[in-house]
């Protein structure tokens, strides 16, 4: 099986924020998205905590472990962002 990158992948973007750092740091995944939230603190009230997506190597499970909704080590939500990209991609379906 053919190992697939998230920089390659169509959910995978930058934001403008951090368009500066290296891309191993600073992709974020658009299908590992949390909601806005609101948690109860029973000392300090409720707490508001903001919409955000995780980094591409959350997802991936390689900077920790991955839930097993996300991505995997092995990308089973990857997507060819480009064209070029399409056999690579049969293959990595094929695989799986």
């Amino acid at each position: 099986m053919e190992q697939v990158l998230c920089k390659n992948c169509k959910h995978s973007f930058k934001p403008w924020d951090e368009f500066f750092l290296p891309a191993g740091i600073a992709l974020r995944c658009r299908l590992a998205y949390h909601p806005d939230e609101t948690k109860i603190d029973p000392v300090t009230g409720p707490q508001k905590h903001k919409a955000y997506y995780d980094r591409c190597a959350e997802a991936r499970g390689t900077a920790f472990l991955s839930e097993p909704e996300k991505c995997g080590i092995s990308g089973k939500n990857w997507t060819p962002k480009n064209k070029r990209d399409l056999f690579k991609y049969i293959k990595h379906v094929g695989a799986v």
